[in-house]
C-alpha cells in the first residue's frame, strides 16, 4: 500500500490506516525493540507505545523521512525508555533491600553492644 496513502488515512484517524501500520511494521519493529530490550514482554509494550504515540503526534510527522524510519526512532526510545526503568526498579529494590540488611544489622550490634555492657 502508498505510505502517502497511510500518512493521510492516520492523519485523518481511519482505522484502516493504523491496521495496516501495525501489518506492515508490528513485526519488525518488535525485533528491533527486541535487540535493546532483550525482553520479549518489554519490547511489545514498547512497540504498542509506538504505535500509541504516532496516533497521537501524526500531526507531527513532516514527511522528511519514511513512515517507518519515523516510527523506528520513536520505537527504539521506548525501548530505551523501558529498558531504563526495568534497570532503575532493579537497582532500587536491590539497594532497599541493602538498606533493610545493614538495618537489621545495626539493630543486632546495638542490642549486643548493650547486652555486653551490662
Amino acid at each position: 500500500m502508498d505510505e502517502h496513502k497511510i500518512i493521510k488515512g492516520l492523519k485523518n484517524m481511519e482505522d484502516w490506516a493504523v491496521e495496516a501500520v501495525v501489518e506492515l511494521y508490528g513485526d519488525r519493529l518488535t525485533k528491533s525493540a527486541y535487540m535493546v530490550c532483550s525482553d520479549r514482554y518489554l519490547a511489545e509494550e514498547a512497540v504498542q507505545d509506538a504505535f500509541l504515540t504516532l496516533c497521537r503526534k501524526i500531526d507531527s510527522f513532516r514527511e522528511d523521512s519514511s513512515l517507518y524510519s519515523w516510527l523506528y526512532r520513536i520505537t527504539i526510545n521506548h525501548a530505551r525508555n523501558k529498558t531504563r526503568n526495568r534497570w532503575e526498579i532493579k537497582v532500587g529494590s536491590a539497594t532497599m533491600a541493602r538498606r533493610q540488611q545493614l538495618s537489621t544489622l545495626t539493630f543486632a550490634l546495638r542490642d549486643h553492644c548493650q547486652f555486653a555492657s551490662r
